[in-house]
């Protein structure tokens, strides 16, 4: 039984923290010219001044070390803003030596001054061995900020580029430059910490998105208070929804309305102990006072600037009572009496000021507000009563804050007066426009897009930082408009994220933070049973309790089994991020085992999950998880996820692991490469394979991967090269006899039936296919065997044996249903399809390919989705329904585009092109042929001859000589190497030239000869109309009633189908021979006969207004590009 484990070594955590490392200069000096008893007092009385600042500032001293301090700001309790109390600190370091220094008597004044250096990073943190000896940090961040003290000027506090990429709004900073520094192999970007830009915000330059409704209950706000009412708004919202950002708009919509008073403070986290601490920043800034000021001057500037306010003595001194500068000598007044007053003396402040003019009162952060000030706040709404005045903050929805308290307050006394507006997460929509705005220009992937919205929520602030954090990790680069992107999984949680969200985890008591980090490691769900094997089930209950308080996780369900959920889920990974590498895998040994136990008899259903939680355990029993996941995946075309959980199982298989075990994950993983058009993936992956086999001494896994190479060659794609695959077959060959292994002869016979049908040789697809249908049958490999027989299918339908071909189509579907291979069941389809298409069963055509559509949508499969299309454009297209044909085309081309399917982006383009030329568009006609040769050249496609066809076949029916040799010898530059493939293609090329050569009478026996041999197959998506073809030759060698006999002919057949784009087109044809021929008999005839194909034709063009240029009749050809430099493949 899987339980948990012990854990040794070092007792902590990982960590984002700030360290803070500071050298007291001078204090060695010392010590050779005082008693060393004074100068132990001295020096210690120095290190109480130093470590003061920390303290206040929640820092962690860690090492008092010679003259040296280190100090933690982020460990073992983190804070959002631990940069920024790591440099006010050593501000106030700097500041407290001094006056300490002056505080020494006469006689005894030291020369001391402090070197400091910040950095941020990732840091190991806890008790150094587990004992409890010291709470120390290991890692580069100690390491850095070590190095930057030592850099670092006499007085001078020097920060790191972590830190200052959190800080750079907040603090005016000089930039260093690189650094060298010791024991540091590259330079380090470090900047000098000058002051702190108290008061003040960054400008945004990205414009808000998505806050319509609450911009305008603002601005209405604003306006009020401009026509004399008061308000009072409260904006409540979690971190990072852009409550601050929303203050912004405000200030620019109360200087576009006039402007008038406006004093704004800010609480800070390390504020909350401090009484009245944040009227005092108010007030302060209003007086002209500076941090650096000593007491007596602070009191003078107040005293000055309330005496010209009109304030009296009592007033005057209860506001210093408040501000911490009480009269000198003063004794304070009862607690009770001194609110009231300090009550009393605000509002009388408010009033005065809101006499001058309308004002605005703005306090952000209010969660962090102190409590006396918050309550002091409370007792001001009343001013808003009757003086204009808008009072205005910004908090977190937490319960337990003083603000929360203010909230409800508000609400209760001020009905009359008060609007609240929850801020919430956008939604998609709002982040897309935010993305488009922080990276302006740059057309963003969808992939990405899609990745950055999920792992954000709607957050704009984790937005911003995941943006800056891909651009930092160089997990995204620019190419001029584009964004290259890799892999957001690869993505580190940014820095400010983790830092927000530790936060809030730190604020968990020990048990329950425990119960969060084995939580996540379970993942974004996880189940109460599981949870339960890793924890200590006493109190489980009560500390998820705890958690889902703290809004941290929410349960999804009690029945039937109990089931939780993290809220955020940058907060799994915040929580997963601070828990030990060792510890993780521990864990995740430990849920890969329990989770094996419980789902015993549906392992198959789990083994994805399984098989990655043995992977983060770098547990080798990953690898048959994860091929199993990978096989399951692909099985519905969830090709990512196939791809993922197969990368994982290679990356676990070590030299000991069965050859089988390594030659199935291989041959999985380059599969789904195929399936996504990563060809160069899937080659490589297949060559890895055979690597491996000739160090294992393995015929079976070599052949293996050959086999698959060879199927890639032979195939339409990117790498299509049939003389390497005819190479390749001689190699495996002799390779799979040796091996023995039935599957792997069965898949060679399979691949050899490929190579053989596209080089054109029939006989030998035929034979090596029924040899691979044998070993499968005889071995009972039934995935192997459904996929020859559905490539034995297609190959008889290339052959013209549409009867013979029905017989092993339809056992492949049967077989693939059972087996459940959607993605080759959608593959089988087409090809019945397209033997039903060559038919002329266009009722079976439509039907099988609405199905394989139907399938492509549900896995999600674009070459699928792709296929269908081609196959339903063209039942549409030659029944006469040009519109949606051509719609049709057009998802094909799209989908084959996102599939890299070649086929579709050069085959298809050309049958669009066709279509449109017949349509009466030739504009359109010839940029979707020019851009298909162009796809098909720069991928070094030999389909590129194929879709010329189209070209040379449009240039014939516009009885254009030029045109028609153009096209001509752009095929025959295309040639070699191709000579046995798609013999209708080579033909139409022939008795293109024998036209132009006037022999006419050879060209139609030519094209006779091929119609006949393809059993009636007058219908070819490819090529063009053979009927047409034969007719064409023989009206121009003058044989003018045989040529009308084979457009009768044809016109017969077309009828019978209802094949209105045949009609239409051999009824032009017959058309012309008769008008030329004076006979008007015909000429009637055939005009009342094609009618009917002609307005179906026209009528389904409408919608893409082309009604009446296909009526016109006006048909220019279309021109050849120039011919390649050099054939292609």
């Amino acid at each position: 039984m899987p339980g948990t484990a012990p854990s040794t070594g070092l007792a902590g955590e990982r960590r984002i923290v700030t360290v803070l490392f500071c050298d007291l200069k001078g204090s060695t000096a010392l010590a050779e010219s005082l008693d060393p008893e004074a100068w132990a007092e001295l020096v210690d009385g120095a290190f109480r001044a130093l470590r003061g600042p920390i303290d206040r500032y929640e820092g962690t001293v860690a090492r008092v070390m010679g003259d040296a301090i280190l100090a933690y700001f982020g460990a073992p309790v983190a804070h959002e803003d631990d940069p920024q109390r790591a440099i006010l600190a050593a501000f106030e370091m700097r500041r407290e030596l001094a006056q300490y220094q002056a505080s020494l008597p006469a006689g005894r004044s030291v020369d001391l001054a402090i070197r400091v250096g910040i950095n941020t990073g990732l840091a190991v943190v806890g008790d150094s061995g587990g004992q409890g000896i010291e709470y120390t940090a290991l890692g580069d961040a100690v390491n850095v900020a070590a190095r930057l003290q030592a850099a670092a000027p006499i007085g001078g506090i020097v920060v790191g580029a972590a830190t200052e990429r959190q800080v750079r709004d907040a603090f005016e900073l000089r930039p260093l430059g690189p650094l060298e520094l010791k024991g540091r192999a590259a330079p380090v970007l470090a900047f000098e910490a000058l002051r702190h830009r108290e008061g003040t915000r960054a400008a945004h330059a990205v414009p808000v998105v998505g806050r319509k409704t609450e911009l305008d209950v603002l601005r209405e706000a604003a306006a009020d208070v401009h026509a004399g009412v008061g308000r009072v708004v409260a904006i409540v919202g979690d971190f990072g929804l852009g409550k601050t950002r929303l203050l912004e708009e405000v200030r620019t919509e109360w200087e576009r309305l006039g402007g008038g008073s406006w004093s704004e403070a800010r609480a800070q986290s390390y504020g909350g102990a401090t009484p009245y601490l944040l009227h005092r920043q108010s007030i302060f800034d209003a007086c002209g006072v500076r941090s650096e000021d000593p007491p007596a001057v602070v009191r003078e500037r107040v005293e000055t600037a309330f005496t010209r306010l009109g304030q009296d003595a009592e007033a005057i001194a209860t506001l210093g009572w408040m501000l911490g500068i009480p009269p000198e000598g003063a004794q304070p007044p009862p607690a009770e009496v001194l609110r009231d007053r300090i009550s009393r003396t605000t509002q009388d402040l408010l009033r005065r000021r809101s006499g001058e003019g309308p004002s605005v009162v703005v306090y952000d952060d209010l969660h962090w507000g102190d409590p006396a000030s918050v309550d002091l706040i409370g007792e001001l709404f009343v001013v808003a009563e009757d003086a204009p005045i808008l009072f205005l903050w910004t908090m977190r929805p937490e319960r337990e804050s003083a603000a929360w308290r203010l909230k409800e307050r508000a609400a209760r006394d001020y009905p009359h007066l008060y609007r609240e507006l929850a801020v919430a997460p956008l939604d998609a929509d709002a982040c897309r426009l935010l993305l488009g705005a922080l990276m302006p220009r740059a057309r963003l992937p969808e992939a990405l897009l899609s990745q950055v919205i999920e792992r954000a929520e709607g957050n704009p602030l984790f937005v911003e930082e995941l943006v800056r954090a891909m651009e930092d990790q160089g997990v995204v680069r620019r190419d001029g408009e584009t964004v290259v992107a890799g892999d957001i999984n690869d993505l580190r949680l940014p820095e400010t994220v983790q830092g927000i969200v530790a936060a809030r985890i730190d604020r968990l008591d020990p048990d329950s933070k425990h119960t969060l980090q084995l939580a996540s490691v379970i993942g974004r769900t996880f189940d109460y049973d599981v949870l339960r094997t890793l924890d200590d089930a006493d109190g489980l209950d009560r500390r998820l309790v705890t958690l889902q308080r703290g809004e941290l996780i929410r349960e999804l369900q009690r029945e039937p089994d109990r089931r939780f959920a993290f809220r955020h889920a940058l907060t799994q990974e915040a929580a997963y991020e601070s828990l030990l590498q060792r510890r993780r895998r521990e864990v995740h040994r430990l849920v890969a085992e329990t989770l094996e136990l419980r789902h015993q008899a549906r392992q198959e259903e789990f083994a994805g999950i399984i098989g990655r939680h043995f992977a983060d355990a770098a547990d080798p029993r990953a690898v048959g998880y994860l091929r199993v996941a990978g096989d399951r995946a692909l099985r519905v075309h969830a090709i990512d996820d196939a791809i993922e959980n197969y990368r994982a199982a290679m990356g676990l298989i070590t030299p000991s692991a069965e050859s089988e075990l390594v030659t199935a994950v291989a041959l999985g993983l380059g599969r789904a490469y195929e399936f996504k058009g990563r060809h160069d993936d899937a080659l490589a992956t297949y060559e890895a394979l055979e690597q491996q086999a000739r160090e294992r001494g393995s015929a079976t896994m070599e052949a293996a991967g050959l086999t698959q190479r060879i199927i890639i060659f032979a195939t339409p794609t990117s790498r299509r090269d049939l003389s390497m695959a005819v190479r390749l077959l001689k190699v495996a060959t002799p390779l799979a006899e040796r091996g023995g292994d039935p599957r792997v002869k069965a898949r060679l016979g399979w691949a050899r039936m490929g190579v053989a049908a596209w080089t054109g040789d029939y006989d030998g697809a035929m034979t090596a296919g029924q040899e691979a249908v044998r070993l499968a049958r005889e071995h009972g490999l039934r995935d192997v065997l459904a996929l020859t027989l559905n490539d034995l299918a297609r190959a008889m339908i290339g052959d013209g044996r549409l009867d013979d071909a029905k017989q092993p189509r339809d056992e492949a579907i049967a077989l693939l249903r059972e087996l459940g291979d959607k993605p080759m069941l959608g593959d089988a389809l087409g090809s019945r399809a397209l033997a039903a298409l060559a038919d002329h069963d266009f009722r079976t055509a439509l039907g099988a390919a609405t199905e394989a559509r139907a399938i492509a949508d549900e896995i999600h499969n674009d070459w699928g989705r792709s296929f269908a299309d081609m196959n339903l454009s063209r039942a549409r297209a030659e029944t006469g329904d040009f519109g949606a044909g051509i719609e049709l085309g057009e998802s094909c081309v799209a989908y084959g585009d996102r599939a890299g399917f070649v086929i579709a982006q050069v085959g298809m383009r050309a049958e669009l092109a066709r279509a449109y030329w017949e349509s009466g568009d030739p504009v359109r006609a010839t940029e979707h042929l020019h851009a298909g040769l162009r796809i098909a050249e720069e991928k070094g496609s030999a389909v590129i001859r194929w879709a010329a066809a189209d070209g040379l076949y449009i240039a014939l029916q516009s009885d254009d000589p030029a045109a028609t040799d153009g096209w001509r010898a752009f095929i025959e530059e295309h040639e070699r190497g191709l000579e046995r493939e798609r013999q209708d293609v080579q033909v139409l090329s022939q008795v293109a030239s024998e036209l132009l050569a006037g022999q006419h009478v050879s060209a139609a026996a030519r094209a006779r000869a091929i119609r006949e041999s393809q059993e009636r197959k007058g219908f070819s998506a490819i090529v063009g109309d053979w009927y047409w073809l034969e007719a064409e030759a023989l009206r121009r060698a003058g044989r003018i009633p045989e040529a009308e006999r084979v457009l009768e002919s044809g016109l017969a057949d077309y009828r019978e189908h209802g094949m209105h784009r045949g009609i239409w087109q051999l009824s032009r044809l017959l058309l012309r021979i008769a008008r030329a021929g004076g006979d008007a008999a015909l000429t009637e005839r055939i005009l009342k006969e094609s009618a009917d194909s002609r307005e179906i034709i026209a009528r389904s063009l409408v919608r893409l207004g082309l009604r009446d240029a296909f009526l016109s009749d006006a048909r220019p050809p279309l021109l050849a590009p120039a011919p390649a430099a050099a054939p292609l493949r």
